[in-house]
């Protein structure tokens, strides 16, 4: 239902950034229900590969309760963190200042689209990800956050920083696509 709303193209602006302290342009990083338990380390890895190889600020977005626990241990790495406790129109614009998103949960994966930003998806414990991607005709293919190697990550991000407005242009040119296949699945009054 999501994909309903609107993009509110006049609220986007770099105050909402500020105001937490992140400068446009990060990465954004989403865990999946499957990496539960992973320590915190291995969380710390793939953030230490991306902020190293693409000198971009390097953001992860706590979800569960777990996630919560390790982000006191990413934010004393100093890496930012950014809790999910706002409406879905200012998480969207906080997505869209993002270079791009990876993500292993389905829905940020459509907040990232309703933003534009280029997410590259997880796989997690269904294959949304895996069918939102063919749906949307997105070139991105699916990775395994566990086994995927590094080379295959920066490869991936490498991509999708170079071809970012491509991508963005893929994404929203769906949007009506997706908002008809929404209201038709649940009427919106």
């Amino acid at each position: 239902a999501i994909f309903s709303s609107s993009r509110n193209k006049d609220c986007y602006n770099k105050k909402v950034l500020h105001e937490i302290g992140v400068d446009e342009g990060y990465i954004g990083i989403f865990l999946t229900a499957k990496t539960e338990n992973l320590p915190s380390k291995k969380v710390l890895k793939l953030l230490y590969l991306l902020k190293e190889n693409f000198k971009k600020e390097v953001v992860f977005f706590p979800y569960s309760n777990y996630e919560l626990c390790i982000a006191e241990d990413i934010r004393k790495e100093g890496f930012k963190t950014i809790n999910l406790l706002c409406s879905s129109g200012k998480f969207i614009e906080i997505l869209s200042f993002a270079s791009c998103i990876l993500s292993g949960r389905f829905h940020y994966c459509i907040f990232s689209t309703i933003a534009g930003t280029p997410f590259i998806p997880f796989r997690s414990s269904t294959n949304k990800n895996e069918a939102l991607t063919k749906q949307l005709e997105y070139p991105i293919g699916v990775l395994n956050y566990s086994e995927s190697s590094k080379t295959e990550i920066l490869n991936t991000v490498r991509y999708v920083l170079h071809n970012r407005e491509t991508l963005k242009k893929i994404l929203l040119k769906q949007l009506p696509k997706q908002k008809k296949l929404a209201e038709k699945n649940i009427p919106v009054k």
